[in-house]
């Protein structure tokens, strides 16, 4: 536990963040009461820029299937950018102390491992990470949902390899149990451009907002100004 607590202590101090926005109180950690903003009534948050945003306090973060192998598979992005951009929602989670999810698929096989640096920015996470014996649809992983549903979110910020196959399927049944669901599209990636686009256009049409980490980065920051938006910022390389 010792280790852990270093580790994070030392990824927030890379990314800049104080030690009140790296370790929160009780208080602060306490994850807002979530109203859904389908009936109409608005959440209270006074961090946020307007009351559907997805914030540290109400959100949880899906990767899915970052593997070695499964990301040497993809043809539809660069993939040096999807693998940062993979990492830098890992460091984001962690840093801010959103609950981040880590799932694998036949890790033994030609899929492979996690990439080795989820483990150094989110140890707890990558050793808590579910190994799924071949399920395509994350969700029907006994131990995966529980995992999604011990966060207490009801907003889940995702993104994993490959799009059209392992993203689409839990995405399509999170927003049917009622989950509000943003799927990053440039920490994703596909065997192919087109099907990268089917699989966008049919998430996006069931309801999930389909973001960028960039949008994700600002979203959470709200404000350039405030040590966790500067600290932000500098992960993006604004400031």
């Amino acid at each position: 536990m010792r280790n852990f607590l270093s580790r994070r202590s030392a990824i927030a101090a890379g990314l800049g963040l104080s030690a009140s926005l790296a370790a929160p109180t009780v208080a602060q950690a306490a994850p807002k009461k979530h109203s859904d903003h389908r009936s109409g009534q608005p959440e209270s948050n006074s961090d946020a820029a307007y009351p559907d945003a997805y914030t540290p306090e109400n959100a949880a973060m899906l990767l899915i299937d970052h593997q070695v192998g499964t990301m040497s598979w993809t043809h539809s992005h660069d993939i040096e950018e999807v693998k940062k951009a993979a990492l830098n929602l890992a460091k984001i989670a962690t840093a801010t102390e959103m609950p981040l999810v880590l799932t694998s698929s036949m890790e033994g096989n030609i899929q492979g491992p996690l990439l080795p640096e989820l483990e150094e920015i989110a140890p707890q996470a990558f050793a808590d990470r579910i190994k799924r014996a071949g399920i395509v649809n994350a969700m029907h992983d006994e131990n995966f949902a529980n995992a999604v549903r011990a966060t207490g979110r009801k907003r889940i910020i995702i993104a994993g390899i490959t799009t059209e196959v392992c993203v689409v399927f839990p995405v399509l049944q999170l927003l049917g149990e009622g989950y509000d669901v943003q799927v990053v599209t440039d920490a994703s990636a596909s065997f192919t451009k087109i099907g990268d686009d089917a699989a966008l256009r049919r998430m996006e049409q069931a309801g999930a907002a389909i973001s960028s980490t960039a949008q994700v980065v600002s979203e959470l920051a709200v404000d350039w100004t405030t040590p966790r938006g500067q600290a932000l910022a500098a992960l993006l390389g604004l400031a």
